[in-house]
């Protein structure tokens, strides 16, 4: 698998349309869960996930970047 593929999936309309799905269920929301540590792993797990698909794309923008961008 090569970011080449990444972004043949991802930079399509549709995968566009997927990729902002899964930044606002997995990435754009708390991750931290006071005294549940697992839920806490689990949700940076899924965050973790955005980060690698965003490398892949070289087109990663921290959530600061985003509220500049809105």
């Amino acid at each position: 698998m090569t970011e080449h593929d990444y972004k043949f999936v991802f930079q399509s309309d549709e995968g566009q349309k997927v990729l902002q799905d899964l930044r606002e269920r997995f990435y754009d929301r708390e991750t931290f869960v006071r005294g549940e540590p697992d839920t806490t792993a689990y949700n940076q797990g899924a965050r973790g996930v955005l980060f690698y698909i965003y490398r892949q794309l070289e087109d990663f923008k921290p959530l600061e970047d985003m509220a500049k961008d809105k």
